[in-house]
């Protein structure tokens, strides 16, 4: 009202000046409600006012959204034209039954370049135990009048859960020695113990691989004083799979443990393990921990089938409905131990301190003296850590508490607890010139963008008492083993550029925040002061101060468990899907918390149909997405697809064939050509409707044709009825030459490939680069958008499902879309705050070795890991199919993300050290390869390369890993080969040196053992015949078999391909003589 100038009582159309002041006198006479407006059409309006053609101006400003207008749903949909400014703000409140109290307020603002994306609202309200009939949530515009909407939160099927009960008090105990159990058997490595089962083994969980390394490197220590070996799995089945077999005590990450536990029935040593120890657990009820709840439930169902208790020990923080979790997990009311949230080793001290500044940025910085005060106040010489929200605040914030402690006190080095001399040494060698600065003041920031050597420094000299105040970045609160006094939390929310949202941090996340404040042998006491935005310190307060609840969200990801389950054959029908669902906690949970699981009732009859209905849709979706097979419309069994996406790990959607195929899937509703009503059909976007539906309503009629032909076992029809959708998919006739379906060839360069015998894609794929700009004369946009349609495994590989969650930080997509830049394959109308997008982007980064920020180069290392996986999963897929290039293209790949280079650079470039420059001097020479390199003499090498001896010696180290593999094969009984007989082919391999280990990649963020494929294949069909993957050591005899083709002689070609190393791959061309057989003699007579 302030800002308008104006009553709430008069007409919202006084914000407009282009409506003539005499008209929205009329309509404030009439005394019309504003919402009646909405049901006039403009003929109406003109009617009311008596001014025809003013009414279809004011029906305008009503009804294209001059005021902003929300839907009920609070999906908020705006087209910001001209009268609207860059942002717009709303208030969303929520209001009790009787619009009295004010349960919640938040300050939400809307984008003009995100209005027309969806946005999601979380916030948190209190429900009292007599809960009224309904709240209200009503969102109204700051600056708009008669922008209002409200929408009612019914309870009327709400049911609380039940009391649960009070928390175990603490004994007053003093700590006994381990003799006074007076029973060996309780200890694990006792010699009664060994004797029951002489190679026992303990597994430890816990959720981050960060803090699993942190426990491996503490307890390699103190385990190496009993002989105990402690082993950290590594993701790679064939290590992992040796490092059980030695270990005694195995380390691991729910994800790990969750690959290797499905064939656990194949593998003796899981039927070992003693003791399975479950750390954080409270974690499991975060979105993304559900692995948690499948590894624990399937460790019960392993202990009971192999008929000898495993003990389960889960330790967590306080937790409300720990009654629920201590029965699924096997325990008593009695043996099940929930203690207070105040229970510590060290007494803490919690304050909670609120802003009350929505802008984010603005209440950062309005934080930052706070932060110097809470410092002088709370822990004056006691150390401090900081955490913020991101890795660019680190950095602003130390300079803030150093300019601070100056202004104040007149002192720069107050924070430095040894002299200037003594710490100068360890800042020598800083490349970033502000860390040093900060460092010489007493004063450090962590990130994940340092360099390990000064982190491991920077973390000792903190340590000792050098340095009193550490500042981290919110994305290092896992990988920290740092301890203080106080600790500090600069704001609670971070930026989501998926969704264009600041959310909340998890309440996990704080607790591990909060754990940071822990110093038992030095403090008696400890202290935390939270910083947020005013409207959540009572979420805080009642989440910090009382036990955390915890549900499970396993329902939204069963198909990757039932997947595992049915491919190991421990589910085997739709009633062994239910009952095994029995033994996961979602099935206490249920019955508790109803409305959470969306249940109608608390008898076991509604559980019973909501179990079904959750197995029947799970398993209806995997067998749409051809993983699984239902027969009998009861009994499962595994398909290829599904066998691939169990066995790698990946997500049954991202194995989908249309997923493998396709980016964008178009459903259509009905056959027939989606109906427009109310349409104006001058609109380009009507028009655009229309023209997409005349070009796809041909493919339904086809697919129907298809359909029929199949019904009634018509052969040529089927197959000209599937000819004729690619050739409307493509839009070309069956006689135009296939070159004419590759983007940018027109008919001058088709014409120019038949006069090169390159009539197919295949044909053009087996060309060179040089050889390819020559041919097409085509820029280098185009040509990328070429090299995409022949290979576009880049983009499946980037769309895999397994990406979804990557994070995009504020600003990124700016940074992206620079980058996109700078990238071979262009991009075309995307979006940068899109994961799969950011996903492809950094591959190809890394494969044309950009150097990028330390965050973006921290999400590519995760990105690189699932990369694998998910190559190596295209390869069986492919290989499934039997199309040879393509899985050969796949194979290349995973070369290239192995060494972070593009197929088309020298094969010289994968080796340490060897810049542009080193390279050109080694093809002048006439150094190609890396045999060529190794084949020099030393002191020609040594003159060539110009390298200090450290790299030479990497380059070594390289040359001496770099695989040399000789291969012989030969085909047994060659002359005797008769149609649809079977044809094996022998392969010897064998190293022509005796080193051999872990594939030296430096751009690899993890450690890779090498593997190999053996392939034959069919060049001139495209057809892939036989595979098989191998891990070579020295020597090794695999033999390939195939049916035999119709008679004739057929040439085939043996590939050796590596999945590491570039320049090291083998081909070998052979030709097997086929002769009619004994069928087809009689056949013919």
């Amino acid at each position: 009202m302030i800002d308008k100038r104006m009553w709430q009582s008069m007409c919202p159309l006084r914000q407009f000046k282009k409506i003539p002041k005499e008209i929205i006198r009329k309509i404030e006479k009439k005394n019309i409600s504003w919402d009646r407006f909405y049901d006039l059409d403009a003929h109406e309006i003109g009617e009311l006012v008596r001014a025809p053609k003013v009414g279809k101006t004011i029906y305008k400003y009503i009804h294209h959204h001059h005021i902003p207008k929300l839907e009920l749903s609070l999906h908020i949909f705006n087209e910001m034209i001209k009268i609207h400014e860059m942002t717009e703000p709303f208030w969303i409140l929520v209001e009790d039954v009787d619009s009295e109290i004010l349960l919640h307020h938040e300050y939400f603002l809307l984008k003009k370049k995100y209005c027309e994306d969806e946005h999601y609202v979380k916030f948190f309200v209190p429900v009292f135990e007599t809960f009224p009939p309904q709240y209200f949530i009503r969102v109204i515009s700051d600056k708009w009048i008669a922008s209002e909407t409200q929408v009612a939160l019914s309870f009327r099927h709400l049911i609380l859960e039940e009391k649960h009960p009070p928390p175990t008090e603490l004994l007053d105990l003093q700590p006994l020695p381990v003799n006074a159990l007076r029973n060996s058997n309780s200890i694990l490595f006792s010699n009664e113990k060994l004797k029951e089962n002489p190679q026992p083994k303990c597994v430890y969980v816990t959720p981050k691989e960060e803090l699993a390394e942190i426990v491996r490197q503490d307890w390699d220590r103190r385990f190496a004083t009993i002989g105990r070996k402690v082993v950290m799995l590594t993701s790679e089945t064939g290590t992992d799979l040796k490092l059980i077999s030695k270990g005694h005590i195995i380390i691991s990450t729910p994800e790990k443990w969750n690959i290797l536990s499905r064939l656990w029935k194949q593998r003796k040593n899981f039927q070992n393990i003693n003791l399975f120890i479950v750390d954080d657990l409270h974690v499991i009820g975060s979105d993304d921990r559900h692995v948690l709840e499948i590894i624990c439930s399937r460790m019960l169902y392993m202990s009971s089938q192999i008929e000898r208790n495993i003990r389960i020990v889960p330790m967590a923080t306080s937790i409300l409905n720990a009654k629920d979790i201590g029965q699924w997990l096997g325990y008593s009311t009695n043996a099940t131990f929930n203690f207070r949230p105040s229970i510590r080793l060290v007494q803490l001290v919690l304050h909670i301190q609120g802003f009350n500044i929505t802008h984010n940025a603005s209440r950062l910085i309005a934080m930052a003296k706070p932060v110097y005060q809470a410092i002088n106040r709370y822990s004056p010489n006691h150390p401090v850590i900081v955490f913020v929200p991101s890795h660019k605040l680190s950095r602003m914030t130390a300079i803030d508490i150093l300019t601070f402690a100056a202004a104040a006190e007149q002192k720069r080095d107050r924070f430095l607890h040894i002299s200037t001399t003594e710490i100068e040494p360890f800042t020598d060698e800083r490349e970033d010139q502000t860390l040093k600065e900060t460092i010489l003041r007493g004063v450090v920031y962590l990130h994940e963008g340092l360099n390990h050597k000064y982190r491991i420094i920077i973390e000792e000299l903190y340590t000792g008492g050098a340095l009193q105040v550490c500042i981290v970045s919110r994305s290092m609160l896992w990988t920290l083993n740092l301890f203080s006094y106080l600790v500090i939390i600069m704001d609670t929310q971070y930026y989501n550029g998926q969704d264009h949202t600041y959310d909340d941090y998890s309440i996990s996340d704080i607790l591990q925040i909060i754990g940071r404040a822990n110093h038992p042998l030095k403090e008696t006491d400890a202290k935390v002061v939270l910083m947020c935005l005013s409207s959540k310190k009572d979420f805080f307060f009642k989440f910090l101060y009382e036990p955390l609840p915890i549900e499970s969200h396993l329902d939204h990801c069963l198909h990757d468990y039932f997947n595992a389950e049915i491919i190991t054959k421990i589910t085997e029908n739709k009633q062994d899907a239910i009952d095994y669902l029995t033994w996961a906690l979602i099935y206490r949970c249920m019955t508790q918390n109803l409305n959470y699981y969306y249940l109608q009732g608390v008898s076991s009859r509604y559980l019973s149909d909501h179990l079904s209905e959750l197995v029947e849709n799970t398993l209806n979706d995997l067998e749409q997405s051809k993983c699984i097979t239902i027969e009998n419309e009861m009994d499962t069994s595994p398909l290829n697809l599904g066998m691939i996406a169990a066995y790698y790990y990946i997500n049954y959607r991202t194995i989908d064939n249309k997923s493998l195929t396709s980016k964008t899937k178009i459903k259509l509703a009905t056959r027939l050509p989606n109906k427009l009503n109310n349409v104006k059909f001058n609109d380009p976007h009507v028009k655009a409707n229309l023209l997409l539906q005349a070009h796809l309503s041909p493919i339904r009629l086809i697919q129907a044709c298809v359909d029929v032909s199949r019904s009634n076992s018509w052969l040529l029809p089927g197959l000209a009825a599937i000819e004729l959708a690619q050739m409307v998919t493509q839009v070309m006739w069956n006689k135009d030459p296939y070159l004419k379906q590759l983007p940018h060839f027109t008919s001058e360069i088709i014409q120019r490939c038949t006069e090169n015998k390159i009539k197919t894609v295949f044909d053009l794929m087996e060309m060179q680069d040089k050889e390819h700009v020559e041919l097409l004369q085509l820029n280098t946009s185009k040509l990328a958008d070429v090299a995409r349609f022949c290979n576009p495994l880049l983009d499946i590989v980037a769309n895999a499902a397994e990406y979804e969650r990557i994070p995009i930080r504020h600003h990124e997509d700016n940074m992206l879309k620079q980058l996109a830049t700078r990238l071979p394959n262009k991009l075309n109308n995307v979006k940068f705050n899109d994961p799969h997008v950011k996903a492809n982007l950094l591959l190809q980064a890394h494969l044309s070795r950009i150097q990028l920020s330390a965050e973006l180069q921290k999400d590519t290392d995760e990105i690189l890991i699932k990369a694998i996986r998910l190559i190596q999963a295209c390869v069986d897929v492919l290989s499934s199919n039997g199309w040879l290039l393509p899985a050969l293209a796949a194979m290349e790949l995973a070369q290239m993300v192995t060494q972070g280079m593009w197929n088309k650079d020298p094969y010289l470039r994968q080796l340490p050290h060897f810049t542009s420059e080193i390279i050109q001097r080694c093809t002048e020479k006439k150094i190609e390869t890396v045999f060529d390199l190794m084949e020099m003499q030393d002191e020609e090498r040594v003159e060539l390369l110009q390298l200090s001896t450290s790299k030479l010696a990497d380059v070594a180290r390289f040359c001496n890993r770099y695989p040399n593999i000789e291969v012989s094969y030969e085909v047994p009984d060659k002359d005797d080969i008769t149609s649809g007989s079977t044809v094996n082919v022998n392969v010897s391999l064998e190293r022509a040196d005796e080193v051999s280990g872990p594939v030296i990649s430096p751009l690899f963020p993890q450690k890779r053992e090498e593997g190999w494929w053996l392939v034959i294949g069919e060049l001139k069909t495209n057809a892939l015949i036989s595979i098989k993957r191998l891990t070579l050591q020295q020597k090794a005899q695999v033999v390939l078999d195939f049916t035999a083709p119709s008679a004739g002689t057929h040439n085939y070609i043996l590939y050796f391909m590596s999945d590491a190393y570039m320049g090291c791959d083998h081909e070998y061309k052979f030709s097997v003589d086929v002769h009619k057989g004994v069928n087809n003699d009689a056949d013919m007579k």
